[in-house]
């Protein structure tokens, strides 16, 4: 099963489609201007062959299969730098661009594996719309250049090339301001393709743009109604401010957890297994700020939060009890808690930090009280399914001794500043 593509590979995708991109805006352009390759596009040339083998490479990393292998052949044949070395031979003078045309041959790779993400609506919005507005470009330079070739009896200039640019826009958008018009046959024959081409793109793109606007803000207006909702609620019923506030506190909480109502329908419509299996990852996601978790692989952390158990506490409920046996430690997923010796704060805690471990870990009783001081969502984890964990887990035991070790030191430095302080 297809997982989520992480930012760094999307923005890599990008530049793969950017680089295709430019291969079919430079490919019309030579036929309409006939004119040789410069320095620039050279180096444009082989940086976009640069760019299109790494990803060929990327692709087929681990892949053995017969249908496989062949298809990475033909995508190294077609990410392969065959215009610079026509550029640099000198055997081609004038046609070395034609070469380029084995790159277009890569695309249809490229674009399964977008559209393999975009069927698993695993690409986020700004994505498409990036892709979207490449597509444009490319769309809007072929029918400028065929536009130009048409309308121009010679190669013409760049500022020519750009009203034909400007006149594939405004056709295209169905503006048409009539300042350029065709005057022969064949030019009025490929505008009236134009515009009916027009009439779908314009509808095309602002639809998909629009759509994907749209997705994006549906949550958000999910959201908005269920708090006026909860308003309505609260101020029907006259609840006094402070377990508003206390209300709206956990309530906020809850959406940026991604528990709102919408979620939920979502999970329940899995199968249990996959329900189980998606929590347990998402529990994963606070225990990588757990100081004697440091450094451990997915699999510790999973089987970490297999053993997991969600636990919550209103404010100035005692969590743990100074003197206590240590049975559990404690991992802070929402709220914050006081540590409190006697009736001294020592210390204040929060999200993604730790309590009761210390007591756990050395085998002692609790030397220290941790009361919530608001609404807090905890994750319990027991001491009898931590130690089978730690077993399977050297790095584990290799961060508690190190942790151990730390808090030894620290405790004779303040045993020292004592003795300065008291002689």
């Amino acid at each position: 099963m297809r997982s989520r593509p992480g930012p760094y590979y999307l923005i890599y995708l990008l530049c793969v489609m950017m680089a295709l991109t430019v291969v079919m805006v430079e490919l019309p352009l030579f036929f309409v201007f006939s004119r040789k390759a410069s320095a620039i596009e050279f180096a444009a040339g082989l940086l976009v062959s640069l760019i299109l083998l790494v990803d060929t490479s990327m692709s087929y990393t681990g892949m053995s299969t017969q249908k496989k292998r062949f298809n990475k052949k033909v995508e190294l044949f077609a990410s392969a730098p065959w215009f610079p070395i026509a550029f640099l031979s000198g055997l081609f003078p004038g046609y070395s661009t034609l070469f380029l045309v084995t790159h277009i041959v890569k695309f249809p790779y490229v674009y399964s594996r977008i559209q393999a993400f975009s069927r698993g609506s695993l690409l986020p919005s700004w994505f498409k719309v990036a892709f979207i507005g490449l597509c444009s470009v490319t769309t809007i330079n072929v029918l400028a250049c065929l536009w130009h070739y048409i309308h121009h009896e010679d190669a013409g200039s760049a500022l020519q090339f750009l009203d034909s640019i400007y006149w594939v826009v405004t056709t295209l958008t169905t503006i048409g301001y009539g300042d350029i018009t065709p005057t022969t046959p064949l030019a009025k024959i490929y505008t009236m393709f134009v515009m009916v081409l027009g009439v779908l793109f314009y509808g095309v793109v602002i639809g998909q743009v629009s759509a994907q606007i749209m997705s994006s803000d549906a949550r958000k207006r999910h959201i908005h109604e269920k708090l006026q909702s909860l308003a309505a609620f609260m101020k029907t019923y006259d609840i006094p401010y402070e377990l508003q506030r206390n209300i709206y506190e956990v309530y906020h909480h809850r959406i940026q957890k991604n528990t709102a109502d919408l979620d939920e329908t979502i999970l329940h419509d899995l199968p249990l297994a996959l329900q189980h299996e998606l929590q347990v990852y998402i529990n994963t996601k606070p225990l990588s700020h757990v100081n004697f978790l440091k450094d451990c692989g997915m699999d510790c952390l999973m089987e970490v939060a297999k053993a997991l158990i969600p636990a919550d506490a209103a404010p100035g409920e005692v969590i743990i009890a100074q003197g206590n046996e240590a049975k559990e430690l404690y991992i802070i997923d929402h709220g914050s808690v006081d540590v409190v010796i006697g009736d001294t704060k020592v210390a204040e805690l929060g999200k993604g930090q730790c309590i009761g471990e210390g007591a756990l870990i050395e085998n002692r009783l609790r030397n220290a009280s941790v009361i919530a001081t608001d609404y807090c969502d905890l994750f319990l984890l027991e001491k009898d399914k931590l130690w089978p964990i730690v077993n399977k887990y050297p790095q584990i035991q290799q961060n508690i001794e190190n942790i151990l070790e730390q808090r030894r030191l620290a405790t004779i430095a303040n045993e020292k500043q004592r003795g300065k302080q008291s002689a």
